[in-house]
This record gives structure tokens, sequence and C-alpha cells, in this order.
């Protein structure tokens, strides 16, 4: 048996290593199991393992399972937790109690409990559970069998080592993380489908030209929705800030927008000097380094080139440098940091005071930054994603939809209006399926079956195929000889939800939604369908003769499907009156986007669907922002205290309803973009 210690001892005096690359490579979700398969099968099924990994005892977890074992309540410990941070280096006993020891309550359950502080200290840190590491796979030497080099243990049929990442590394080994990315899984779905409606097959990395200035427009007008990394909200903004117009800027646009640099006022301070508003300032000895990014610190490159040109040090410490910023390994960061002021004096002359300032600035901006080559690789992606989305819409859109959450729709649809190019159409029995269809003739795509609530996987899959084996549907009567049959999952709620949704209005020449209530009722009357009069949708509107109300049964649309478009003018005509706004019109949210902002505010009444309502406190007391939007338009409507005091319950059963309000539209600074702003005239009026 060969111990640990004299283990790592023998792979030292075989390979000769300061240490190992980290290697990230990104595939298809679907496609890891076949990756790891093709490394067993290149390097032998006993050299390849899935690395290991535990879960380490944090001092809550410690605290509340040792307080559990003693009979302490549950509620002390509850208390006494909800005060205590799990910070990283939490392994002295002086790191303990400078946090537990914070306030009088604290100290006396310390005192109280002294023998459960002792065991605490023991068990702090120490492994709690063993795991499978996501992604970390580990490559062996054929000199011997992954068994043979260290310890390893079976876990639901893989080999898994017993050393954690860190150990693997420093005893020499080959670490590979193989990650499983869904949107590459998107990419490659789109690229099918390219090819199933064009008969073109797409290689993106040879047939995509890298200076597309139309993926640069995009950018540049922030149409990002669903591109990988860049449409995060935070990178998407500052991307159309910045301007980027090469793979290269894209680069930096990734690494700028890191921590890192955002907190020391880089990615800001970037922008500026790149339109020759800001000096560009250069570290003593650094301007041939740093010139490419403006004399700014960017990306883990530009700190590893600083401490080797600066400080002398070689390659091997340069990036032992980067790991220890990276991992926030202080004690490392100190020796470094001190052999970094001595060589920076010595070989350009500094003062040891500015030579201690610049480390501690690289110092900072490290624990948080991208190295370049992922920040690149990140935006080959991007921009393939761009490319796609500017040149085969349809296809883009059509895969995006069938991936995305249900809140992301009204955003996504935002764009595609924007951009003007394809045309959405509400869900059709015959022409919908259970993602979305892309019609390319047209440049059209039709809502999917899957978008209808409680249109479960079944439901569609059985429509789907019955459509396939025997042709289109001719009417809804035809439809339900043919789907309700024993054993069918197409229930009532499916074919109402269905009839709500629009899908029988072209088979049934519905030419206004309030015609939908002929099809319920056609249908109820035939099927001898027993009603819930409580839970029944139509029961309410019936009864109070509204049956005529488009704007009904098109919000019945919309909560089921996730797709439809109100006429909100004639809505607030009809329903909405205030004398106290005399003044206001009605504004189309989609005016916002021509607005030229010279009128610093304007007097009007918007209508839209109800998103969401953000409650905030403050000192004058709770306030909300409401999400509002107005045909996949968007405005938020601050409603403050006073008011919100009043209409607080109203307002919260409004969501997913239509709301029509008054105010005056005004720029917020503070959030960069108009708002309506409310007071103590506004009226609301809901309508559900």
């Amino acid at each position: 048996m060969i111990t640990i210690k004299s283990l790592k001892k023998e792979v030292r005096e075989i390979r000769q290593l300061g240490s190992m690359p980290d290697i990230d490579t990104d595939f298809e979700g679907q496609q890891r199991p076949r990756v790891k398969e093709y490394m067993e099968k290149r390097f032998g099924i006993t050299q390849v393992t899935s690395l290991g990994t535990y879960t380490t005892m944090q001092l809550k977890a410690a605290i509340t399972d040792l307080a559990r074992c003693e009979g302490i309540s549950i509620g002390t410990v509850r208390r006494i937790t909800s005060k205590l941070r799990d910070e990283e280096g939490m392994k002295s006993i002086e790191d303990f109690f400078r946090v537990i020891c914070s306030d009088t309550e604290l100290r006396e359950f310390v005192k109280n409990h002294t023998e459960l502080i002792n065991d605490v200290m023991v068990c702090l840190n120490s492994p709690k559970s063993a795991s499978i590491h996501a992604c970390g796979t580990v490559v062996y030497p054929d000199e011997k069998s992954s068994a043979q080099w260290l310890p390893v243990r079976e876990s639901n049929g893989l080999v898994v080592t017993e050393w954690e990442g860190a150990e693997i590394e420093e005893a020499g080994f080959l670490k590979e993380d193989i990650l499983g990315i869904a949107q590459l899984d998107k990419l490659a779905d789109i690229l099918k489908l390219i090819e199933k409606n064009r008969g073109i097959k797409l290689d993106l990395y040879n047939d995509v030209p890298l200076d597309d200035p139309i993926v640069f427009e995009y950018i540049e007008k922030g149409y990002l929705g669903d591109v990988f990394h860049f449409g995060a909200k935070g990178l998407s903004s500052y991307c159309v800030q910045m301007k980027p117009h090469s793979l290269d800027e894209m680069g930096l646009c990734a690494a700028l927008y890191r921590p890192g640099p955002i907190e020391n006022n880089y990615h800001n301070e970037y922008i500026l000097r790149k339109r020759g508003e800001s000096e560009i300032e250069y570290p003593i000895g650094a301007e041939d380094i740093l010139r490419p990014h403006l004399g700014l610190l960017i990306t883990q490159e530009d700190i590893m080139r600083l401490c080797q040109h600066l400080a002398g040090f070689d390659l091997e410490t340069t990036d032992s440098v980067r790991k220890a910023m990276g991992k926030k390994i202080m004690a490392k960061l100190k020796a470094f940091g001190d052999k970094f002021v001595k060589g920076y004096v010595e070989r350009f002359g500094v003062e040891e005071k500015y030579a201690q300032d610049l480390w501690k600035q690289m110092e900072e901006f490290g624990k948080y930054a991208f190295n370049f080559s992922h920040a690149i690789a990140y935006s080959r992606n991007g921009y393939n994603c761009i490319w796609l989305k500017a040149h085969y819409p349809i296809e883009f859109w059509s895969v995006t939809f069938s991936h995305a959450k249900i809140e992301d729709y009204p955003f996504y649809i935002n764009e595609i209006q924007k951009l003007g190019n394809i045309t959405i159409k509400s869900v059709d029995i015959n022409k919908s399926d259970i993602n979305i269809v892309s019609d390319v003739k047209t440049s059209s795509m039709y809502w999917a079956l899957n978008s209808v609530k409680q249109c479960g996987d079944k439901a569609q899959e059985f429509i789907h195929n019955e459509r396939e084996k025997h042709g289109e549907f001719f009417s809804l009567d035809e439809f339900i000889d043919r789907c309700v049959i024993k054993g069918s999952p197409v229930n009532k709620s499916v074919i109402e939800n269905l009839i709500y949704s629009g899908a029988f209005d072209k088979l049934e020449n519905i030419t206004a939604p309030h015609e939908r209530l002929r099809l319920i009722e056609s249908y109820r009357e035939n099927k001898r369908v027993k009603i819930l009069e409580d839970k029944d949708l139509l029961t309410n509107i019936i009864k109070a003769r509204k049956e005529k109300n488009d704007w009904w049964w098109t919000l019945q649309q919309k909560k089921l499907s996730g797709f439809a478009s109100f006429d909100y003018k004639r809505l607030i005509e009809e329903y909405h009156s205030d004398d106290a706004f005399s003044d206001a019109e009605y504004f189309d949210v989609s005016e916002l986007k021509y607005w030229d902002g010279n009128d610093r505010s304007k007097c009007a009444i918007i209508g839209g669907f109800v998103i969401d309502i953000i409650e905030r406190k403050s000192k004058k007391g709770l306030f909300a922002t409401i999400v509002l939007e107005s045909n996949y338009e968007f405005i938020n409507v601050i409603v403050f205290p006073d008011l919100f005091a009043e209409y607080a319950d109203f307002l919260r059963e409004s969501k997913n309803n239509l709301l029509l309000v008054d105010g005056y539209i005004q720029f917020d600074k503070w959030r960069q973009e108009y708002v309506l702003q409310t007071n103590l005239n506004t009226s609301f009026t809901v309508l559900s």
C-alpha cells in the first residue's frame, strides 16, 4: 500500500512540474457522456476517473447540528445562527470568536455552552459528505491504473477519486473540466433546424465571418436576447455603451464586466479612455504591457505580464500568482507581494510605497478577473449566436422559445418586434406543434402547444401523433371525435384552454375573440360537460352578460398561452376616467423608444399587463414598482408610499391582469429609463 506522502514524492520524481494547466472544455450538454466515453477509449478505462469532492462543515451547520444533539431549542438556534456569517478562511479560534462574539446575546450563548463551542471548533471545516464534481475528470499516466495511483471509490457506477482538485494538481496529475453548456445545445438545435428548413449545413467555425458589421450593429442596439453570456442584463447594457467592433473587443467587454474591474471602475474608465474623454495613464515601466488595454488592468494575463516584466518573475511563479489571486490564498499572496515589491524597486527604481500600491491594486483586481482566453471563447460563442440571430432569425427564435422560460417570453417578443423581421402567430391547432413551428416562406412562427397551460407533454404528443397519422383537423367537433377517446390525455381543460388560446379560430372562422364562447358552449352541450361554477372562467362574465368583451377573451388567451395583444387606447376610452388628470391623454409605451426626451415630463394614461409588483421599504413606508408589459414594450410605474398605502391590496390583486393608470412620464436618472410616476391624484383601473 502506497501512502499519500510517498505517492506524491513518486509522482514528482517521475514528472518535474511546477503546475499543470487548468483546462476547461465546453461541450453540448447532451454530448458530455460521449466525451467521457471517448476519453476512456483513448486513454484506457482504468486511466480515467471522475473527480471527487466533499462538502465541509460550516459555522452555522456545525452549531445547528451539535445544538440538536444537546437538546437546545430550535428557536434559540435559529436566533443565534441568524446573526452569524460563514466567512472564508474561518479556521482559527480567533476567526471564530471575532464573528460570533459580536453582541451580548452571542457572548451569553458562548458562555452557557462552552462544551458545544469546543466541539464546533473541532468540527469546523472538516469534511461532511463526499460527492462527485460536476465536471472534473482526471487522466492518469499509463504506468499504473487509477486505483494504483491514488485512492478511488465507486459511486453510482462511476470510479471517483477520494482526492479533491487541489490535491490532484499538487500531486501532478492532469485534471480537465468537461462542462456541458445548455447554450451549445441550443446552437446545435439551431443548426439542425437550418439544415431542415433550408438544406444548408453550416460549420460555425469555418463558415461564419468574424468581421460581419451586422453582428456589431446588433450589439450596439442591444439586440442580445438569449445570446450566450452577453444576454445577461448588466453585460448587455455595458455592450451598448462600449460598442465593440471586433471579437477582441467583445472579449474585453466580457472581461471588463466582472467584479474586479467593476469595483475599481475600470469598466467605465475604459469607455472614457476609448472615447478620448479621459487621459491614458500607465504604471511606471508598464506602458508596453498595458497599451492594448489603454493602461488598465482588464485580464489575468495583465497581472502575469506585470509580474514578469516589472518584478522579474519566471513563468511558473506568475501562474502561481494568478492561481493564488483567483483562489484568494492570502498566505501565498503576502509572500508574492513582498517579492513583487522588492523586484519592482530593484528593476525600475520606483519607491517602495509606489510598488506596494500597485501590488495592492493588482491583488484586489485579480480576485475577480477573467483570463483573456476564457473571455475570447465566450465571445466567440456569443458572436455565433448573434450571427445566427441576424441571418437565420426564424430558426434562432424558434429554438430559443423552445428552451425559454415563460417569464422570458415578453422580452424576446419585444426584441422580435423591434427587429421587425418575423411575424408571430397565435396557437393554431393545424400549424402549431409541441415546440414553436417556423415557416420560412412567410417569415412566421406559430406559437407552441407547450405554451398552453394544462396542455401537458402527453396531450401535446397525442395531438401531434394524431395529426401526423390522419392529417389535419377540419373542425372542432372532428378534433374532439379523434382526440377525446378512451385513455386519451386530451381532456376538458386541454380543449377549453386551446379554445381560449385561439387554437381553433382559423378552423372555425372566428373573427373576434368573444366568438370563442360559442365553441365552448357547443363543446359543453354536446359532451354534457359538468361545470363547477365557482371554478369556471366563464361563469362571472356570462352572468354579467359581458360575453362580447373581446378584451376579456384576449386576456384569457394571454394568461393561458402567454401570447396576446390589446387595444389599450380603446380600453382607456371605455373604462378609465379621471377628472384630476383631465389633461392626460393616452400614450403608447412603444413610442418611448422614439421620444427625444425634450419633454421633461408628460401627463399620460397608459395601459399594460401587470408582470410583477415589487415592494420596497423607505423612511416614509412601503412603496411599489409595478412592472407593466404593454404589447411587449415595458415601463415601470412608481407608486409612492402615501398612494400605495391606500391602494396596496387592490394593486396586489392586479398581477397578471390589465392595469390602466395615469401619471407623469419622467426620466429616472437612477434607473436610466423612462418611468410613469404617480401622485395622490392618480387613479387605477384593473380589468380582470
